[in-house]
This record gives C-alpha cells, sequence and structure tokens, in this order.
C-alpha cells in the first residue's frame, strides 16, 4: 500500500469520502444499461446450512445492510475497530450506535407507519 494511501485511511472523513465514492458508483451502475448485475448481485442468496434440516438463506442486501451498515456507523464516529472487544461495545458511543440503529429504526418505522395510516384517503 503506498504512503499516500496509508496517510488517507488513517483520517476519520476517510471512511465517509469511500462511502460517498461507493454510493455514486453504486447509484451509477444501478441506473445503467447493466442494472440486471447490479440486482442480480443484490439478490444472491447468502446461505447457511447446519446438516439436512436447518438452512437459512437471506438475500446479500440484508447481510449488507445488517452488516456493513454498522461497521461504517462505527467508524463514521470514530470508533477504531481495530482490537475491539465485546467489554468496548458496551462503552457509551457504541452502545449509542447499536442503540439507535436497532430501537431507532423500530421506533421510526412504526411510527411512521402509523402516521401514514392516520392520513385521509
Amino acid at each position: 500500500m503506498t504512503d499516500f494511501m496509508k496517510e488517507f485511511l488513517k483520517k476519520e472523513s476517510s471512511v465517509g469520502i469511500i462511502l460517498m465514492i461507493a454510493t455514486v458508483l453504486a447509484m451509477i451502475f444501478a441506473n445503467s444499461p447493466l442494472h440486471f448485475i447490479y440486482d442480480f448481485i443484490l439478490d444472491t442468496p447468502l446461505e447457511v446450512r447446519l446438516g439436512r434440516h436447518i438452512h437459512i438463506g437471506k438475500p446479500l442486501m440484508l447481510r449488507v445492510s445488517a452488516l456493513v451498515l454498522p461497521i461504517f456507523a462505527f467508524a463514521n464516529a470514530g470508533i477504531p475497530l481495530s482490537g475491539m472487544g465485546i467489554s468496548d461495545l458496551f462503552q457509551p458511543v457504541p452502545l449509542g450506535i447499536m442503540l439507535g440503529l436497532t430501537v431507532g429504526k423500530l421506533i421510526g418505522v412504526y411510527g411512521f407507519s402509523v402516521a401514514a395510516m392516520q392520513l385521509p384517503n
């Protein structure tokens, strides 16, 4: 890895910049004539099998939102992931991120659903 890349990745803003570039590239690719490849990748099932009877298969998009989003949230909050242990997850900032991503999402979805049902037809 070049010295420029090492210095770039040390900055807190690097994660946000990488996320913006990835978002722009995904939007361009999803709206291009090759969008079927983008859809195919996101709909690819990621499966876990335990024996013959336990089979869990969900589209890749669900795994991305459940795994990648929290990693970006931790990184954007300036929390170093290297050397992080289980006890570090219960510090105020990581705990706030986890609660925001779980409880906040539930409250938001439920609240907006109830509000939408109250709108006149």
